[in-house]
């Protein structure tokens, strides 16, 4: 297996790429996986929090948190709206879903700020964006929590999703953080690249954004707001220092 990896700009503003070969991501790999031990105890493998779904999206943020059980954290959490909690719970008796804020609302942003903080500080990661929709008070509340998570409790922090519409709008939200990773496909990429470098060349033609995710991913430049890691097949996810990962078979639609 072979990992195409991508920057979203350099000075020269020249594209580069370059291919790892999967025994050096394998080790990458293995160092995410924790040991087991009868010593370790309930949450201790990981506590990871999910910041999305809304009435319309509940398939994503179901997605997002089953995924990190399923590769070895022992606790997931999903915070959304009021509307998708009684959905998102149905889907699986595995998650922890929060109901924080009551979209639509204005002070949506309180909200989610107020209920989301305590258990963020008992994360050891999170998700922002699967399903979060674009209300501008949700994406307020959305900006606070990943400026909690990313700067104060310097978590790990992905961003998917209408996260990542979020940070192209303001991309100094992430900017030079090295914890936060960017995992768009071929137009989310495309929005953040303008945000980023706008006096970047355009893609060559049959890479823009409907040439497809694989394509998307192989584009960009170095001075990247966080790290970014493409998205779609047959790229597989990657950081621009190498690190990388087998991407998962997804399956569409929720649940």
């Amino acid at each position: 297996m072979r990992v195409r990896v991508a920057a979203l700009c350099s000075a020269s503003s020249a594209m580069t790429a370059r291919v790892v070969p999967w025994s050096e991501g394998s080790s990458a790999v293995q160092r995410l996986v924790p040991p087991l031990s009868f010593a370790r105890y309930k949450g201790e493998g990981g506590r990871i929090g999910v910041v999305g779904g809304s009435l319309e999206y509940t398939g994503a943020p179901y997605y997002a948190a089953a995924s990190t059980l399923q590769v070895g954290a022992d606790l997931s959490w999903v915070f959304c709206a009021d509307s998708a909690c009684t959905a998102i719970k149905s889907y699986s008796p595995e998650l922890v879903v929060i109901p924080a804020y009551e979209a639509g609302g204005g002070d949506a942003a309180a909200q989610m700020l107020r209920n989301v903080e305590p258990w963020a500080r008992r994360l050891h990661g999170l998700v922002v964006g699967p399903g979060l929709g674009r209300d501008a008070p949700v994406l307020a509340g959305a900006a606070a929590l990943l400026t909690l998570a990313a700067r104060e409790l310097a978590l790990p922090v992905v961003v998917d999703a209408d996260g990542l519409f979020l940070v192209a709008n303001e991309p100094d939200l992430v900017r030079g953080l090295p914890n936060v990773a960017l995992v768009p496909n071929a137009p989310e990429f495309a929005r953040l690249r303008a945000a980023v470098c706008p006096e970047a060349p355009p893609p060559p033609p049959g890479e823009g954004g409907g040439g497809g995710r694989a394509q998307g991913a192989r584009r960009g430049t170095s001075s990247t707001p966080a790290r970014r890691r493409g998205s779609g097949p047959p790229t597989a996810p990657a950081s621009p220092r190498g690190g990388a990962a087998p991407r998962p078979s997804r399956r569409s639609g929720a649940p």
